[in-house]
């Protein structure tokens, strides 16, 4: 919990959501690769002031997203 995670936008919808997928995850000092899914229409359109920002924009900090992990990942801690 609370460690950075890396990742990159692999697309964008009409609605103006974008899908997300993770590379890495930050694990004390070392950044450790991970692969996983894609994360599928993360944000959407809205409305108001806000809407006509890029999605990636208006993704709220501490948004709960959920990832398959697509190959096995070891963690290892000193």
């Amino acid at each position: 919990s609370g460690s950075p995670v890396f990742g990159k936008i692999t697309g964008f919808t009409s609605a103006g959501g974008f899908s997300l997928e993770l590379s890495g995850l930050q694990i004390g000092e070392t950044a450790q690769p991970i692969v996983t899914g894609s994360q599928q229409s993360v944000g959407g359109a809205g409305s108001g002031p806000a809407a006509p920002a890029p999605a990636a924009d208006r993704l709220a900090s501490g948004t709960l997203l959920e990832f398959r992990l697509l190959q096995p990942f070891d963690v290892r801690l000193r």
